[in-house]
């Protein structure tokens, strides 16, 4: 995992969620879980409109922002289809945890 830079986080602090996750950080994350889950939703075995969920959200007192997403633990990620993605937001909160990292 790739130590954030106290230059790095500021950027990072400027951009939306949704922009985080075009970045080539995100973008190797993303392709080492779908590669850990065979390429297939955990849910129903879809191998179609794959994404990776976060099973929680990470705040981090220390620089007051949430962890950047490709920063987590690769146990808190996991495959779902586009279908059980949303279903799961629908239905369930995901937890946002306060960490002190450094």
């Amino acid at each position: 995992m790739r130590i954030e830079t106290k230059s790095n986080i500021q950027k990072n602090k400027n951009k939306s969620y949704s922009d985080l996750l075009k970045t080539r950080q995100w973008q190797r994350k993303r392709k080492l879980i779908l590669n850990r889950d065979k390429n297939q939703c955990l849910n129903c075995t879809s191998k179609k409109n794959l994404q990776v969920h976060h099973r929680q959200y990470q705040f981090d007192n220390i620089i007051s922002d949430f962890v950047a997403p490709w920063n987590y633990d690769n146990k808190y990620l996991i495959t779902l289809c586009h279908n059980c993605h949303q279903i799961g937001h629908a239905n369930y909160k995901v937890p946002v945890i306060n960490i002190n990292k450094q």
